[in-house]
């Protein structure tokens, strides 16, 4: 059984047409990506103070000082206590 001059050529061919394609579809893949990321910088260049992310966003921080009076030490308090306990396990429904 001998091997076809022809048929390997196909098959050589095949397999370099195929390698390019991927190559392509790849390189295209990039090019697409470094666009939209290109897009997305343009745009956020653009928008200005619309994400929550930002500082402006949240308006003024409150520099007020901490309460002192009876009810806020309770609750600091009782706060304070239940940092403490520790973790219960959840009921299997079988107690």
């Amino acid at each position: 059984m001998t091997i076809h001059f022809y048929s390997l050529m196909i098959g050589l061919g095949l397999s370099i047409l195929t390698v390019i394609g991927c190559l392509a579809m790849l390189l295209g893949w990039f090019f697409y990506l470094g666009s939209k990321l290109r897009h997305s910088r343009k745009v956020d260049e653009q928008v200005d103070d619309v994400r929550l992310t930002r500082p402006q966003a949240w308006g003024e921080p409150d520099l007020t000082p901490p309460s002192t009076s009876a009810a806020a030490r309770a609750e600091v308090a009782e706060l304070e206590a239940l940092w403490t306990v520790p973790p219960h396990r959840a009921s299997t429904g079988t107690d």
